[in-house]
């Protein structure tokens, strides 16, 4: 009996065992975490942020069924190309519809082929409990073009055409005809606003204003004025200021060379475009030599005014505008939402021009190694012998063994790998307009999925650049909004592999940069004066002048004074090899904040620019992890 009574306890325990894991699944599972079949309708549409680069995912969700509390999941994937994760934390009662607006940023080497977008809504405990797919997303994510002319029908073959921004992959120009400009809110749906052939002077003010407006937050505003003397008519002369001289205008688009003059009152120059029906290219002189047609800057935003109609039956729409599109992409922040200014390829480069090269002191340890062999074998033995404890060698041995162990790892202190470690760069304005822009590079050297706060300052984050393949199901790349802030995680396919993100956050610089500077380019000369305002000891300062530039090193100094002999600039990569070379002669210290200057650089639009670096940057990351940052200011220079 007493054993038939120890087995029934024996056997009931096991089935206690046994019902903990599933009681335990089935708790995780049931009542309000499951997601009913047609709990939720989705929709999914993206709109410019005021941000550079950014979009927002705009997801509309309807809750037919229980309350949901948890997160709002958007996941952009395509054929042969990373997948990058955005969400944010939502309740949405039962009934209710609510938008989930989650800022994203698209990466520099996403394609669009076949892209789709899935939504999940994830609940409290990290289970998905429904999701939906959004098939067309990349036409929203592709630029859009507002097209306000008298005749928009002749302009529809517009869409579909595709543009090859500097290091960016093909992207695709969708069109939709504008009604009207009064909608603040429709007109931050267009990257383009292409006006042809007609008369804007018809524009109430309010939609000038609007118009102008939408270009200085980084709006591509392209006229073709057609054989209309008032296309240009409605907008302020300050806003464009290029004359259309109409009377030069009078010769037939049959003839073999057909002329249209513009003067520029800016710049006092006249340029000519030249058109040649039946070719299938457009071919621009300015004074004999090769240039594009007027094309102004205005804030983040660029005006381009082609001296005739786009719907000429003698204008190439398929080559000539995506000549018209793609100008204007590299010289406002549209292109941030492409490249960022640096080609992704390079940052694996950049981040490891900032790390410098580990050292290993491989010759101690060896001396290390050779005396603990030396005295765990003969020498040992032989101490003992001469002392008569030979019998203590069973003690002694691992008493050796530990303690060099302790010295082997006192010495590999100085190049042990951190878990996780962070190298970023920011880019402020000196005086504090606009905001800073982040750049972060972190790894894990274990492979497993690993994530970090980012600070206080950071309002919103995204990917910029990963060498990794997504698939559908699975979250690589995750950019995480709660209330208690912006986090970033990663599920690398090895160790050290690395991820790139950037992040966007307040501008708190104060007092600028001021620069007199003073080039002499036929004896490549440049000279004068900088002085740093900012409160920020610089460690270097990049000069640029007109197609020059000079790397000075400021010895903390606030005001330098200089008269250097200096080099020719084509664009930031002549810095970039500039600190490439310091890198590859070991000088480490020089390299890194170099690095840093030459992509602060890639994102000044400005012939003529001062940037200073300093090492003792912001803070990315929270809380005790390995993390160096250098922080850019930078002024242009008038």
């Amino acid at each position: 009996m007493k054993y038939k009574i120890r087995n029934l306890i024996g056997i009931l325990v096991v089935i206690a065992v046994l019902l903990i894991p599933v009681q335990s699944f089935a708790d995780r599972y049931k009542g309000d975490d499951v997601g009913a079949p047609g709990q939720f309708n989705i929709s999914v549409t993206l709109s410019d942020n005021e941000e550079e680069g950014y979009k927002n995912a705009i997801i509309s969700v309807k809750n037919n069924g229980n309350d949901f509390s948890g997160k709002v999941r958007i996941t952009f994937y395509a054929d042969y190309s990373v997948s990058f994760s955005a969400e944010k934390t939502a309740s949405i009662s039962s009934g209710q519809t609510e938008n989930v607006v989650i800022p994203v940023l698209v990466p520099v080497n996403f394609r669009p082929n076949n892209a789709k977008a899935k939504v999940e809504m994830v609940n409290s405990s990290g289970k998905t409990i429904a999701f939906d797919f959004v098939n067309d997303i990349m036409e929203q994510m592709g630029y859009k073009a507002g097209i306000l002319s008298d005749r928009p029908g002749d302009l529809i073959s517009l869409n579909g055409t595709s543009i090859y921004p500097p290091y960016g992959d093909e992207v695709t120009v969708v069109t939709e005809t504008m009604t009207d400009a009064k909608d603040k809110d429709k007109l931050s749906e267009f990257s383009y606003i292409i006006i042809n052939d007609y008369d804007s002077s018809v524009l109430s003010k309010e939609e000038i204003n609007n118009i102008q407006n939408w270009v200085k937050n980084g709006g591509m505003l392209i006229i073709g004025t057609g054989n209309n003397e008032k296309t240009l008519a409605g907008f302020d002369k300050d806003f464009i200021d290029i004359e259309v001289l109409v009377d030069n205008y009078d010769k037939p688009v049959t003839a073999e060379i057909d002329y249209a003059q513009f003067a520029i009152d800016s710049e006092d120059t006249i340029t000519y475009l030249q058109l040649v029906p039946g070719d299938s290219y457009l071919n621009t002189t300015y004074y004999s030599s090769s240039a594009s047609v007027p094309m102004k800057t205005e804030g983040k935003g660029v005006v381009e005014v082609a001296q005739f109609s786009l719907s000429d039956d003698n204008f190439d729409q398929t080559w000539g505008m995506n000549q018209l599109l793609t100008d204007p992409v590299s010289a406002t922040s549209k292109g941030n939402q492409l490249n960022g200014g640096f080609p992704g390829h390079n940052f694996e480069d950049l981040f490891g021009i900032m790390q410098g090269k580990g050292k290993v002191n491989t010759v101690l340890l060896r001396i290390i190694i050779v005396i603990y062999v030396a005295l765990v074998g003969p020498g040992l033995y032989l101490v003992l012998k001469a002392l008569k404890k030979r019998e203590f060698i069973w003690l002694a041995i691992p008493a050796l063994s530990i303690f060099f162990t302790l010295i082997i790892f006192l010495v590999g202190r100085g190049f042990s790998i951190k878990t996780k470690q962070f190298s970023n760069i920011t880019v402020s304005e000196a005086s504090g307009k606009g905001n800073t822009k982040s750049l972060m590079m972190g790894f894990n050297a274990q492979n497993k999925r690993w994530g970090a706060d980012l600070s206080e300052d950071i309002k919103t984050a995204g990917l910029i650049y990963g060498e990794q393949y997504g698939s559908n199901g699975l979250v690589m790349t995750l950019v995480s909004y709660t209330p208690q802030g912006v986090s970033i995680s990663y599920k690398p396919d090895a160790a050290f592999d690395a991820v790139y993100f950037t992040g966007i956050s307040d501008n708190t610089a104060k007092g600028g940069i001021e620069a007199d500077i003073t080039l002499n380019d036929s004896i490549s000369r440049i000279s004068g004066k900088v002085t740093n305002n900012t409160g920020v000891r610089f460690d270097y300062i990049l000069v640029v002048s007109d197609g020059y530039y000079k790397v000075i090193d400021t010895k903390g100094k606030t005001t330098v004074d200089f008269d250097e002999i200096a080099e020719q600039y084509t664009s930031f990569d002549d810095v970039f090899g500039y600190a490439k070379n310091e890198y590859l002669n070991d000088n480490f210290a020089k390299a890194a904040p170099l690095a840093a200057l030459a992509y602060a650089a890639s994102d000044i639009k400005s012939d003529s620019f001062v940037v200073g670096v300093t090492g003792n940057g912001m803070d990315c990351i929270k809380g005790n992890v390995s993390e160096k940052t250098y922080s850019c200011y930078y002024t242009v220079v008038n």
